[in-house]
């Protein structure tokens, strides 16, 4: 049965892809509560563990333009499965407490979610062309319900000493294992589609690849998912300390970026509806970017109202996430496109997203009041509303270079 056109094919696979994205973030936001019994265990220092917990940024960056020419020989069901099996494997080897398998087990995981992240785009082109843009925000909602839980569950799992007793281990070990069987479902769901998948060949001309790179809209969307990664990763690494300089206590602090990174989520419940109907999505991207920066700007001269100031924040983040991620798939005309398209945006803005905190601290070191990080901040938000304008058009841009794909018949 041709997995395109079989009713029950399409519900398997959409529960397949659901339970991937549950797990995108899951094995990293697990770690960040668990930082202290990590350090302690390991003997790391807080910059050993800053590189680590940098470890798979990198590994999203430096794999992402990779990937499409793996999807590209093998089929795209055959790549992801290829990242699931990585994915589950490095969760296996962390399992293990000394530094080398912590620090490898990483490594893997995060070249596996690479896989993900980058083909998820191009399956949403294949198989729910019609509903890309609902598919879309549906995925991205239930990656962040599982980056929220996997840091919600794992300090109380790690020390729950009957576990511990059980499997002779240490609890921080087992908490980080809490999102196995999902991923291993997840793999166990998927496989059949390696098998059932209609095979396409996919034939480009060099001057095709090199025109990505050329292409006035590659660069736009590259750019507004860049300038939406590093404001949300600076925010997720810095945010509770920019807090507490504004007289708000750590603990607090804590709660309101906790807060930021759920209001996240919330415009994947209705951004699908929006992203269907509107041909012209310049002004949900204008809206995101500006919603994020009047945040950021009330957050530093009124901070008393910091939690509704975080919620806007993190509302205007996650909507130009989901619109972000759309373009790749509403603005390109092949599977194939969509997927150099993705590694390439992917690539550049994971290495935003790993430098920015960096960048803030050197910053920071400036002038030790946070106000040029706050000015760096909403240059950025510029930076995505201008992108995004041109990006967000309602045509597809003339530079935009196409990549001609011969599908074969299926037997």
């Amino acid at each position: 049965m041709n997995v395109k056109t079989g009713s029950q094919y399409q519900w398997g696979m959409t529960v397949a892809i659901l339970l991937i994205a549950f797990n995108l973030r899951a094995p990293f936001t697990a770690v960040s509560p668990l930082i202290e019994d990590i350090c302690t265990a390991l003997s790391l220092s807080n910059v050993q563990m800053g590189f680590v917990t940098s470890i798979p940024l990198f590994a999203f960056a430096v794999c992402s333009p990779m990937i499409p020419f793996i999807s590209q020989r093998l089929g795209l069901s055959w790549s992801l499965c290829i990242g699931l099996v990585l994915f589950n494997i490095g969760i296996v080897i962390r399992f293990y407490s000394c530094i080398e398998t912590f620090m490898l087990g990483t490594l893997i995981i995060g070249i596996g979610i690479a896989f993900a992240n980058v083909l998820l785009p191009s399956i949403m082109k294949r198989y729910y062309a019609e509903k890309s843009a609902s598919m879309t925000s549906l995925y991205i909602f239930m990656m962040g319900i599982g980056a929220a839980l996997g840091s919600g569950i794992v300090r109380p799992i790690a020390h729950m000493n009957q576990l511990k007793d059980v499997f002779g281990v240490s609890g921080w070990t087992l908490a980080l294992t809490v999102c196995l069987p999902v991923t291993f479902l997840a793999l166990m769901l998927w496989f059949p589609y390696v098998k059932e998948e209609q095979r396409e060949k996919c034939k480009e001309k060099r001057s095709n690849t090199r025109g990505l790179w050329r292409s006035s809209f590659a660069w736009q969307a590259t750019g507004f998912l860049s300038f939406n990664a590093f404001i949300n990763y600076a925010l997720i690494g810095w945010l509770p300390m920019m807090l507490h300089t504004k007289g708000i206590s750590l603990d607090l602090a804590g709660v309101y970026h906790g807060v930021m990174q759920f209001a996240g989520i919330l415009p994947a419940f209705f951004m699908s509806i929006f992203l269907e109907k509107a041909k012209d999505k310049r002004l949900l991207s204008l809206g995101a970017s500006f919603t994020t920066a009047i945040g950021l700007i009330s957050l530093y001269l009124f901070p008393s109202m910091a939690l509704f100031w975080v919620i806007c924040i993190g509302f205007g983040m996650g909507a130009g996430f989901v619109l972000g991620m759309s373009m790749l798939t509403l603005r390109t005309e092949s599977v194939a496109q969509a997927a150099r398209l993705s590694g390439m945006a992917q690539s550049i803005a994971y290495f935003a997203a790993a430098s920015s905190p960096i960048i803030m601290s050197q910053v920071y070191q400036i002038d030790r009041t946070w106000m040029m990080n706050y000015t760096l901040l909403l240059l950025c938000c510029i930076g995505w509303a201008i992108s995004g304008f041109y990006a967000c058009k309602s045509q597809v841009n003339k530079s935009q270079q196409q990549v001609q794909c011969v599908h074969a018949k299926s037997n």
